[in-house]
């Protein structure tokens, strides 16, 4: 695997990318997490510390502090999901004139929404081999099981859950605004 930061065709938009490689041949490749602005590029490096951390220590050890063992973007199929998903990646200028452009956005959110949620109702949910599964199992403790909510947004409602979720974006912005990385 060869990790790095890939950016879209302007530059604007960056991601999480992994290739996979036999040999120097990249076989295939892949993006990990969300998408965010260039401006935003501590979120991905976040990540793959994140990722890091998961793969070195396991769920335990990915957390940066106790009580951080929640998962905070919902999976799960529903119409109020690809919705949060839909009008997230709208740009702001659409959603701020959504009134003015009534008879324009509606339609467009609506028939964004249903397509990807026919989308995602149409595909198999991806399962892990049963060749990495089983070794799984017994490493196993309900305790390591982290809280995945059932929509997205579903724990921003609890101050407590969004106050912490504000102090590790700060404290991730800060790591990466003094680290001296220069960016693209």
């Amino acid at each position: 695997m060869y990790w790095h930061i890939g950016t879209d065709e302007t530059g604007k938009v960056c991601t999480l990318r992994g290739h996979v490689l036999n040999g120097s041949t990249v076989v295939d490749t892949f993006s990990v997490g969300n998408f965010f602005h260039r401006d935003e590029v501590y979120r991905i490096l976040s990540l793959w510390c994140f990722l890091e951390k998961y793969m070195e220590h396991g769920p335990q050890g990915a957390a940066p502090a106790s009580g951080d063992e929640f998962i905070y973007y919902s999976t799960r199929v529903s119409v109020r999901n690809c919705l949060v998903r839909v009008v997230s990646n709208l740009p702001p200028l659409l959603v701020s004139l959504r009134h003015k452009l009534f008879f324009f956005y509606y339609p467009l959110v609506f028939s964004l929404v249903l397509t990807q949620w026919l989308a995602l109702k149409s595909c198999r949910e991806p399962k892990w081999p049963e060749f990495i599964e089983a070794p799984c199992a017994s490493h196993s403790e309900r305790s390591s099981i982290w809280t995945e909510p059932e929509r997205i947004g579903q724990f921003l409602s609890d101050d407590v859950f969004y106050k912490r979720l504000l102090e590790k974006e700060r404290f991730n912005k800060s790591v990466f605004e003094n680290s001296g990385f220069v960016g693209f």
